[in-house]
């Protein structure tokens, strides 16, 4: 598994298909109140969000195998990326149906949109990495060509 990350975004794809076959039959939703502004957002429908964009993550492991990722990067962006897929999905699947205002002074709702607000930035961040790793891994494979070519 160390030489295939995408074996292990693979199995978290995998784990979330089964809680969103759960999360189908619960059809629990979050009611978010935005000033004039009512969303209601079903938890399949993040599920369902959450599910392709981590068989996306799998597929760009696939199609970039052939080049010289940095471990650590890669092992920092599978580490942070399924740590915040399933404490966003954990916190989910928590709560059946609430409603959360932006000036909401309940102690739970706030500390629900910090979860969810923490674990998506976490998520973004780990995309940023994994760009940065797939940048730095073709500028080492240019200079290299680069460098053969002129000896």
């Amino acid at each position: 598994m160390k030489n295939k990350p995408a074996i292990i975004l693979l199995y978290t794809s995998l784990l979330l298909f089964v809680i969103y076959l759960f999360m189908l039959k619960l059809n629990y939703s979050t009611d978010i109140r935005l000033h004039d502004t009512y969303i209601v957002v079903a938890h399949s429908h993040v599920l369902e969000i959450i599910l392709f964009l981590s068989f996306l993550l799998s597929a760009a492991y696939f199609i970039t195998r052939k080049l010289n990722l940095s471990k650590a990067l890669t092992s920092l962006h599978i580490n942070v990326t399924v740590i915040s897929i399933l404490v966003l999905v954990s916190a989910l699947f928590c709560i059946k149906s609430t409603m959360y205002s932006t000036n909401d002074s309940n102690l739970g709702s706030s500390l629900f949109l910090k979860v969810i607000s923490g674990s998506i930035i976490a998520f973004v961040f780990a995309q940023l990495v994994l760009v940065f790793n797939i940048i730095r891994s073709l500028f080492y494979k240019s200079t290299r060509q680069n460098k053969s070519n002129n000896i």
